[in-house]
Parts: structure tokens; C-alpha cells; sequence
């Protein structure tokens, strides 16, 4: 749906504060306007999501996001995963394996960064 979310309101009300208070699920996470193509959709997804039955409901984490990095840190190790526990440094051009910044070399055919990827690829 490329209507945006006024439009898709006016449609269905005519009092300004209603539509104005129900357009903000329509903007939520977009950095868009209420009359930006596309919105209609986003309004429409929030209003009909459901939480454990809960229609029109929000799920928030325990813990907040960092929470959420937490488990999945604790997940990965238990899969067997190691995480080091400093950030890379850039890398030299003639380098094979993402060294940490006191020196320790990573012996893996494949590495994942979620501080600053670029540090990890080379080009």
C-alpha cells in the first residue's frame, strides 16, 4: 500500500486530533511524515499486530536492547562461539586474519563485527 497515513485516515475520519493521535503508528521507526508514500502500510501493520492475543499491544524487552545483545551473546556461546572481548583494530593490507587491538589473532575462515564492520573487511 503506497498511501501515506493522512490520506489513508481521511478516508475513515473527520476529526483532526483523532486522525492526528492514530497517524503516529503510521510514522513509528520511518523517519517519514504522516503524508509520506507508504505510511497507510506501516499504520496498518501496527494496528493489526497482536502480542500473545493482545491486539494493538507492544512488546518491549527485558533489559532493553542491550538485553537483547546480551541473550544473543549467550546464545552464540553456548552454540560455540567465542566472543573477544575488545574491538578490532583496521587491518594492514597483507593481513589474513582480523587481529584485536593488544594483539591476539582470530584463527577463523569467517568473522562477524557488530562495533565497526569495516575494520573487519578488507578491500
Amino acid at each position: 500500500m503506497t498511501m501515506s497515513a493522512a490520506d489513508f485516515l481521511d478516508q475513515w475520519f473527520e476529526t483532526d486530533v483523532l486522525k492526528a493521535t492514530m497517524s503516529a503508528s503510521g510514522i513509528i521507526g520511518t523517519f517519514l511524515g504522516i503524508r509520506s508514500p507508504g505510511t497507510a502500510y506501516v499504520l496498518l501493520h501496527h494496528y493489526m499486530g497482536e502480542i500473545d492475543g493482545a491486539f494493538r499491544s507492544w512488546g518491549f524487552s527485558r533489559g532493553g536492547t542491550g538485553g537483547i545483545s546480551l541473550a544473543i551473546a549467550s546464545a552464540a556461546r553456548e552454540a560455540g562461539a567465542e566472543i573477544p572481548p575488545r574491538r578490532p583494530r583496521q587491518q594492514d593490507s597483507g593481513e589474513e586474519r582480523p587481529r584485536l587491538r593488544r594483539g591476539a589473532e582470530i584463527p577463523a575462515k569467517k568473522s562477524a563485527a557488530m562495533w565497526f564492520p569495516p575494520a573487519w573487511i578488507r578491500t
